[in-house]
């Protein structure tokens, strides 16, 4: 009901939706890296989606207002940025709703380094 969408946000995630409101920087929407990270983002199970979203956004979920709501330090939306190098794991900037992407060799090799992320840096800071 819509009282538990505005409580838990949207639990499905739309790749079309996350494109429109992506923006870029040092990218741009057909550089071959951003080409291959749609793909391999499409090709993600529901939860990895979440977890791509939770290790880029902080969050599990999206607002009720889906993507064009997502707010940041900086304003609406997601942003993909450039890491210097090749191979490298992404990095994100939770505040930012940044996600930064190096350049790779191949589509095997960012689904990979994305796929580390997500594994071990969606759980954030944790104090034992």
């Amino acid at each position: 009901d819509e009282f538990s969408l505005l409580l838990g946000g949207i639990k499905e995630i739309s790749i079309d939706q996350w494109k429109t409101h992506t923006q870029y920087s040092s990218w741009t929407p057909q550089d071959t890296e951003i080409v291959w990270f749609w793909q391999v983002v499409s090709s993600l199970k529901q939860e990895e989606k979440a977890l791509l979203l939770k290790f880029a956004t902080a969050q599990s979920s999206l607002p009720a207002g889906g993507f064009s709501e997502l707010e940041g330090l900086t304003g609406n939306g997601f942003t993909i940025g450039q890491l210097h190098g090749t191979n490298k794991v992404p990095h994100a900037s939770t505040c930012f709703n940044l996600l930064s992407l190096s350049h790779y060799s191949s589509e095997f090799q960012l689904r990979e380094k994305l796929l580390i992320a997500l594994r071990h840096g969606s759980e954030g800071f944790a104090f034992s």
